[in-house]
């Protein structure tokens, strides 16, 4: 299934949009919809997740784009489609890189043409898992939802980006050795002897901490502080390049 949120301050646009995308969809999907990007983003910090956002540019308290800069946050693998009635706002939309930008009145065409290149772009992902023994069970965790992985205790506290904490069982090996196929996945960096990183969340570096994107901080050890910075810098030029 396919979760969809729709955000417009005009209810007409909103059911029109619906309506058109039950009828072009080839697969079964779910729509949310709000009329204030405050609703919006109050769900989204709270983990309800979506797919597909389609956010209307310019509504009363802030722009679409600053709204997409806030999802990206919570939700690095979200796809954005900007719907609006001025180009104005088009450039800046690469900045937070929307799929695409519709103008209104939305065309059927557009939307099912914006609708089919998000699902390639979601069935083209490797959405990898990892498994954790726990105190409840074996949980399976998507790497893509972890911010950040932390040596405690002889216990891995794994948090994910909708505030959970994974906590899991007493380590009989090392905190290194527990991690060796995460640290081969790309965007996972050990920064310090207990903590691993996902890069995709790091909001900010400065000297010995980095800043993640849901506002805790993670200390960056001396010795790991030159290899850290120049990863950082990299994978932001990567990114920019993408």
């Amino acid at each position: 299934m396919i979760r969809i949120a729709i955000c417009d301050d005009e209810m007409n646009e909103i059911h029109n949009i619906m309506q058109v995308l039950y009828v072009v969809a080839d697969e079964k999907i779910s729509v949310d919809y709000y009329t204030d990007y405050n609703d919006l983003l109050g769900a989204t910090q709270y983990g309800k997740e979506f797919d597909i956002y389609f956010l209307d540019v310019l509504m009363p308290g802030m722009t679409g784009i600053n709204v997409a800069h806030l999802i990206n946050q919570y939700n690095r693998n979200a796809l954005i489609v900007f719907i609006t009635s001025s180009k104005e706002y088009a450039l800046e939309a690469f900045g937070v890189k929307a799929v695409r930008y519709l103008l209104k009145p939305i065309q059927k065409d557009a939307l099912k043409e914006a609708l089919d290149y998000c699902k390639t772009l979601m069935n083209n992902r490797e959405e990898k898992e990892w498994v954790v023994k726990t105190s409840r069970g074996m949980v399976a965790i998507k790497m893509s939802e972890i911010i950040y992985i932390e040596s405690s205790n002889r216990s891995m506290y794994i948090h994910k980006n909708n505030g959970d904490v994974i906590v899991s069982a007493s380590l009989r090996t090392s905190f290194e050795e527990a991690l060796v196929d995460i640290l081969e996945l790309p965007g996972f960096l050990q920064v310090h002897k207990s903590y691993v990183v996902n890069m995709n969340y790091v909001d900010t570096y400065s000297t010995g901490m980095l800043s993640m994107t849901n506002n805790e901080e993670v200390p960056v050890s001396k010795n790991k502080a030159k290899t850290v910075k120049s990863a950082f810098l990299k994978f932001v030029a990567d990114r920019n390049r993408t």
